[in-house]
């Protein structure tokens, strides 16, 4: 997986410049993605076609390909653009107020201005007058050019206020907004408690039996205005079911029982490998 993600260029985007020899790890787990979730689509295709047809075929997919595929937004961007593409974390988007910002009492929050009459109704919200006349910020593209001191001069001014402050005059400002939430804020997040969708799911350490049940985010599908898919059973702990699988395969169980006894198969400490 690590060299084809380097091989087409996938670790090179991922790349933060003052770390330049210790790319994101996204950009692996991008390509785990993309290798089980493309393939997906063309066996629903090709059962459709079946069904149509009567005959089936056999669907291929592979890493380096699924990896490239991923790359072809960077790759049409550099011919619409003409410019060579740069690693992620150094890139400049196309909004000049696009940031992470520091709030009073160390908080963090994100801010969007994405138009010029966002910017208009910004300035007004903070009652930014020097800047609003500024005539180098009169456009986005013109704001773009001055964001050296422009960032610094709009944080020097949202520090000053807190976190819940500087959210509310966003939002009567109509501009984009949003705290800065991390993994752990999905276990209490409001509207995936309100909406179901959370499901609860034993956790061990290894596929053993000690461990706990905790709300993990469930699959973000409906169908026909149902309930989310739920679990139809918990994970299987490391073993759980050898006999059952073995048995299907056409194991007698004296043979399970042999596999088990010379270590071929385990279990979890205190389960019978054989079971």
């Amino acid at each position: 997986m690590a060299v084809v993600s380097a091989l087409q260029g996938q670790r090179y985007i991922g790349v933060v410049p003052e770390r330049a020899v210790r790319p994101l790890l996204a950009s692996g787990m991008l390509v785990r993605i993309g290798l089980l979730e493309i393939p997906v689509h063309y066996w629903m295709f090709a059962l459709r076609e079946r069904d149509i047809t009567g005959q089936g075929q056999r669907v291929s997919s592979a890493l380096f390909e699924t990896a490239a595929f991923l790359m072809s937004t960077h790759m049409a961007g550099m011919t619409a653009t003409g410019l060579e593409a740069r690693p992620m974390p150094a890139r400049r988007g196309a909004w000049a107020i696009y940031e992470v910002f520091q709030t009073a009492n160390d908080g963090q929050l994100f801010i969007g201005v994405t138009s010029d009459q966002q910017w208009s109704r910004f300035v007004e919200e903070f009652g930014l007058q020097a800047l609003a006349a500024d005539p180098r910020l009169a456009t986005n593209f013109m704001r773009l050019q001055e964001r050296s001191w422009l960032i610094p001069a709009l944080q020097d001014i949202l520090v000053k206020f807190p976190q819940d402050e500087v959210a509310a005059r966003c939002e009567r400002a109509n501009v984009s907004w949003a705290p800065v939430g991390q993994p752990g804020d999905l276990f209490t997040d409001p509207h995936l408690l309100a909406t179901g969708g959370l499901v609860d799911v034993f956790i061990s350490r290894m596929g053993g039996t000690e461990g706990k049940k905790v709300g993990l985010p469930a699959l973000p599908i409906e169908f026909g205005g149902r309930a989310r898919p739920a679990l139809t059973r918990q994970p299987p702990r490391m073993g759980e079911h050898n006999a059952e699988v073995l048995t299907e395969a056409g194991f007698s169980p004296a043979e399970v029982a042999a596999l088990a006894e010379t270590g071929v198969i385990v279990a979890a400490a205190g389960q019978d490998a054989s079971a």
